[in-house]
Order: structure tokens, then C-alpha cells, then sequence
């Protein structure tokens, strides 16, 4: 008798067991439905289903739980609670109420019962469709306007009335009564109202910001209009490549690398006739260059500059390089001017070779000056040699010097192998860089002392003590400085700059310094540094506002990226600070999380301006409308006479 109870009792448990295997298999089976359906699922409703599995095998346990059907888990409902008071994007709410009307879908309810449900469900799953379709095509996702949050959040609230009465309360006037067909408690007889109120909130809202959109895209154009041309060419040359985006040198720092330079240019019969400054990024080059450019043109000397950046596809090309330096020239010369001119009267010199360029429109015209000449080039790394385009000008460089006595060339460059060959190779040229120059880095120590000289020194040696480590990168201290201006935990932010020294730690520390952590601070930062990166020439933060679909985070992120962005105002061009920032954002291997597409900054320019575009054609569809009825109307009055 003893092993027949005890084989009994092994056979109602392997029975048991098998139902809850088949009840845990249906479950899992109507999740993969949903999956395969392409439902959106939210994560936290996604890991509620999981939860579901351990309720419905603890109901052995817990007899006054129901066990006729599948009880979903509370996580559901309170998902989409939270989405709508938290959240800041539009999507999540929807995904977390849809999920919630799936739950209430499979309840075991009378028919017809909830069937408005059912339509409310379905007209949810079409909006997430064509949201995501629109974030796809904008890469931006629309925010929780206030208009729509507060009929969604009463709509969730009577969601949940519903789910209370059918999945937690288990009271018998509760409870479903089969006989009768009704439940005791009656669902929310407004809730189809106020899901309307919520779709038409919501259709409005988009409705808005299409319209918005639309408006400061079709205000671009007389925007455009409306700003000056300017016509002198020293102007234009100041537009591109003039370095305006560069500081001059800190009073009483580089003083022996600019009196090396001064010598140098001064001298009656120089050895060299190109000083070439050549050194690691971020050291201060260009910034020399910018001073020493300002105190020559003070002297009135005949100088002209030209400042290589990959900031733009004109300011790293050498296609304009030429005429460039030929009409700032000519404006200081009417010497060089007149025979410049006799080359520019040739048919079709433009579509001659770089080097007869450089000869017919530089070369040439400067033999017949009578005095010194200076020319500038700043950042010669940052010429683009995709195409050969440096190597014509380190050719064209190194053949036309000797003939040209009065010409002195001042270059700056990183180390590059082409650059270092064609310095080492060409006669007359002095390379040298700043620790040969200067012999320290106390520059930079007292650079730290200027910025932060109402610090108390114990605190200023603290600083140097990490920055110094840097090996007189200039660009590294300034960063650094910025940042610790700022910051309200000066020795925290110390601590995280001397874990590594190097730019591009520094670059990975000024982001997450000056940009929120929640994600959707993250991501706008991103789509702004996508469209900075990706513009032809650099655009303000007006303009760039305007072919935005969201101009309301444009200001807050440049204004917050202000330690690595260079701007004066909201009509100034945005630049980066330094070269080495475009190859850290653009570089995954580099950047991580804050690795920027320039392909996607593409992608949103061209949308935007297509946008501009459709505007602009609207506009001009307004006014041929208004013109054919006005010619209408005067046909008219001329046939009534």
C-alpha cells in the first residue's frame, strides 16, 4: 500500500508538472506571436512577460490565486505609468500603452466587452508605424509635448481602472460571471472619449511642428538675401582662409620661437628662404602663425596668409589657393597686380595645371616686385593629398623659389612623411619646432597661471602637476582650463584628466563633462555634431536652426560644447577647435560612444534642404496663383468696359 500511494502521488505530480509545462508553452507561445507580428514591446514590459512565468507556477502554492488563465504581471501596467510622467520622447508611452491593450485583449471577458479597445489598439500600432518611419527619414525623434502628455496620462490612468478590474481584483463582485454575461464593476464610460482627445492632441501637435518647420525653413531664404557680399578680395580671402578662427599668442609666451621668426624674415640675405615650423598637433603653430600675421600687417608689410583646415571641402583644397594669394597680393601691389593681369587675359588659364597656375599667377608677378615678400601657410598637413593636391604644391613650392629673391614663405605643419621629405629635400629651408625653439614647457605653465590666476597656487601647481604631462600642447592646457573653470569638482575632474594624457582621453572628458548623460541629451549632442561635421563651410547656430527638425536643442548643445567649439554668436560660423577633433569624432576606434557619422550629418542637411526647397516652391506656387487671379480680375474690369 505504501508504494501505490507513494507511485499515486509521483503520477499527480508528474501530471501536475506536465499541465504547467503546456500552460508555460502556450505563454511562451503568444509572446513569440506578438514578437513575430512585429509588435513593439517596451523592455520593461518585455521582462514582465518573463515574470508572468514564475506567477502562474506559484499558483500550487497560493490556492486563492486564479489559475484559469494566464495573470499578467503588474510591470505592465506600471511601464506605462512611468513612461508618460518620465519620459521625454513620444514613442515610449505609445509602445508601453500598446502593450498594455495586448494584455487586456487576451482577457477573459464577454464579447463585445472591450471591442473600443480593440480599436484603440489597432490605431496606436499604425501611429508607432509611421513615428518610427519619420524618425528613419529625420533621424530625430519627436519629444512628449505637454498638449499630448496630459490626455495620455489620463488615458493610462483609466487603462489601468480596466486592468485592476480584470487581471488583480478577485473579489466575487469582481469577478467575471459567465452566467450573466456582465461584470459588476463598469469600465470608464469616457474612455473613448478621451482617447479621441488624445489623437486629435496628438495629430495637432505633429500637425504643428510640420507648419513650424516648414516656416523657418521658407524664412532662410530672405535670410539669405539679406546678408552682405562682400566684394573686396581681401574680404574673401578673410572669409575662408584667413585663420580667424585662431587666437593670437598669450602676452610674454613663444616669445623666443617669435623672435626666431622676426630674425629670420628680417634678415638682408637670409640663408633660408622658407622658415618651416613643424611640430605635434595641438602645440600652438597655428596660433603662432596668427600673430605673427597680425604684427606683420600692422607693418604693412606685402603679406598674404593662407590657412589650410579640413573644417571645410574649400579650406583643405588647394583649388582656390592660387587666385587666393594672387588677388591679396595685387590689392597691396599694383605692380604684381598689372602682370597678374596680363595672365589672367590668356583664354583659359583656369583650366591650366596647378604648377603654371602657381607660375602665371604668383610666381611670375612677384619677380617683378621691388621689395619683400611674405606668404604665409598655415597647417600644410591639413591640404588634402587624396587627389595629389599637396604634392603639386610642395612641387610648385620647390621649383619656383630660387627664381624669386624677395620671397620669404613662413609654413607650419605637423610631421608628416611627404612634408618632412619635401623640407629635408628642398634647398633653403630652415625646419625646426618648439622645443628646439623654446627649450621648456614653462609657457604653458604660465599660460595655466593666466587662466586660472584667482585659483589659490596650491591649486594652480595641482594642475600643472597633470597638465604638464601634456609636453607643451598647448590646445591640451586650454581644454583642460575650460573645463576646470567650470566645473564645481575641481579635483575630481583632475583626477580624470591625469588617468590619461592624451587628446584623445581629453577630447572623451570634455564631452562627458559638458554634455547630460540621460540619452536623449546624447543623441541630440550627436545629430548636432553630425550636421557641424558634415556642412561644406562651417554654419552658424542660426542657420543651422533652420534646416533642423528640432531648432530647439541646437543653442543648448553648441553652447554647451563650448570648451571644443569656436563661435562668437549665434550669426558666426561654428569651427572646431583643433584639426585632431574632426579625426577623434570620426574615428569609432577613438571615440566610442561619441563616434559622429558624417554620412548621417549629410543626411540631414539634404533633408533639411530639401525641406527649404519644397518651401520655396510653395511660395512661388502662392505668388503665380496670386498673379493669375490677378490677371483675371483685370480681364474683367477691361471686358465690363
Amino acid at each position: 500500500m505504501p508504494k501505490k500511494k507513494k507511485s499515486a502521488q509521483k503520477s499527480s505530480s508528474n501530471k501536475r508538472q506536465g499541465l504547467r509545462k503546456r500552460h508555460d508553452s502556450h505563454d511562451s507561445e503568444r509572446e513569440d506571436a506578438d514578437q513575430g507580428a512585429g509588435h513593439s514591446v517596451p523592455p520593461s514590459a518585455t521582462l514582465a512577460s518573463h515574470s508572468d512565468l514564475s506567477e502562474v507556477k506559484a499558483t500550487s502554492k497560493h490556492p486563492n490565486r486564479r489559475t484559469e488563465q494566464h495573470i499578467p504581471t503588474r510591470k505592465a501596467i506600471d511601464s506605462l505609468q512611468e513612461a508618460v510622467k518620465r519620459d521625454s520622447q513620444l514613442l515610449p508611452p505609445l509602445e508601453a500603452a500598446l502593450y498594455v491593450l495586448k494584455l487586456l485583449a487576451r482577457a477573459e471577458k464577454p464579447p463585445g466587452e472591450l471591442k473600443v479597445l480593440e480599436l484603440h489598439l489597432q490605431t496606436i500600432e499604425n501611429q508607432i508605424s509611421k513615428l518610427e518611419e519619420d524618425n528613419k527619414v529625420d533621424n530625430f525623434a519627436l519629444s512628449l509635448d505637454s498638449t499630448v502628455k496630459e490626455p495620455l496620462e489620463l488615458y493610462a490612468s483609466q487603462l489601468e481602472i480596466i486592468y485592476k478590474i480584470f487581471y488583480e481584483d478577485q473579489s466575487a463582485t469582481a469577478a467575471i460571471t459567465r452566467k450573466t454575461g456582465k461584470t459588476s464593476k463598469q469600465i470608464p464610460p469616457d474612455i473613448d472619449a478621451t482617447f479621441q482627445a488624445y489623437t486629435k492632441a496628438l495629430h495637432l501637435y505633429v500637425a504643428k511642428t510640420v507648419d513650424q518647420t516648414r516656416n523657418n525653413l521658407s524664412q532662410m531664404r530672405s535670410m539669405t538675401l539679406k546678408r552682405p557680399v562682400k566684394t573686396d578680395p581681401l574680404d574673401a580671402q578673410h572669409i575662408t582662409v584667413s585663420g580667424n578662427q585662431h587666437d593670437q599668442c598669450l602676452h610674454g609666451t613663444r616669445e623666443k620661437t617669435l623672435d626666431a621668426i622676426r630674425h629670420w624674415v628680417d634678415e638682408e640675405s637670409p640663408v633660408n628662404q622658407i622658415f618651416c615650423l613643424m611640430d605635434v598637433a595641438g602645440s600652438g603653430k597655428s596660433t603662432i602663425s596668427k600673430h605673427i600675421a597680425v604684427e606683420w600687417r600692422k607693418e604693412r608689410r606685402l603679406m598674404v596668409q593662407h590657412f589650410f583646415s579640413r573644417d571645410t571641402l574649400t579650406t583643405m583644397s588647394t583649388k582656390s589657393f592660387c587666385t587666393t594669394i594672387a588677388d591679396a597680393f595685387a590689392h597691396r601691389d599694383p605692380t604684381f597686380k598689372h602682370t597678374m593681369n596680363e595672365f589672367k587675359a590668356s583664354p583659359g588659364y583656369k583650366g591650366l595645371p596647378f604648377e603654371d597656375r602657381f607660375e602665371g599667377l604668383v610666381a611670375d608677378p612677384l619677380k617683378t616686385v621691388n621689395r619683400q615678400a611674405i606668404l604665409i601657410i598655415d597647417a600644410l598637413d591639413e591640404c588634402d593629398d587624396s587627389h595629389g593636391e599637396r604634392e603639386c604644391l610642395l612641387r610648385a613650392l620647390a621649383k619656383h623659389l630660387p627664381s624669386i629673391k624677395s620671397l620669404r614663405i613662413f609654413v607650419t605643419a605637423r610631421p608628416e612623411k611627404d612634408i618632412k621629405i619635401w623640407a629635408a629635400e628642398t634647398p633653403r629651408v630652415l625646419c625646426t619646432n618648439f622645443m628646439e625653439l623654446e627649450g621648456g614647457s614653462e609657457d604653458v605653465e604660465r599660460y595655466i597661471k593666466h587662466r586660472l590666476n584667482r585659483w589659490k597656487a596650491d591649486f594652480q601647481d595641482m594642475v600643472y602637476s597633470v597638465i604638464a604631462r601634456a609636453e607643451g600642447l598647448f590646445i591640451w592646457a586650454r581644454i583642460a582650463c575650460d573645463l576646470l573653470v567650470k566645473t564645481t569638482n575641481v579635483r575630481d575632474l583632475l583626477e580624470s584628466l591625469g588617468k590619461k594624457v592624451t587628446l584623445e582621453h581629453l577630447y572623451t572628458v570634455a564631452l562627458e563633462e559638458s554634455v547630460p548623460r540621460e540619452e536623449f541629451s546624447h543623441q541630440a549632442t550627436l545629430v548636432v555634431l553630425e550636421m557641424i561635421l558634415a556642412a561644406r563651410e562651417p554654419l552658424s547656430i542660426a542657420e543651422l536652426e533652420k534646416i533642423s527638425l528640432r531648432p530647439d536643442v541646437v543653442e543648448a548643445v553648441v553652447f554647451s560644447l563650448g570648451s571644443i567649439l569656436l563661435y562668437q554668436g549665434r550669426n558666426d560660423p561654428i569651427r572646431l577647435l583643433h584639426a585632431t577633433l574632426r579625426e577623434f569624432l570620426t574615428d569609432s576606434s577613438k571615440s566610442g560612444q561619441w563616434f559622429t557619422r558624417i554620412e548621417m550629418g549629410n543626411h540631414i542637411l539634404a533633408s533639411g534642404c530639401f525641406s527649404f526647397l519644397n518651401s520655396m516652391a510653395d511660395e512661388n506656387l502662392d505668388d503665380l496663383m496670386k498673379d493669375e487671379v490677378s490677371k483675371r480680375q483685370e480681364s474683367s474690369k477691361f471686358d465690363d468696359k
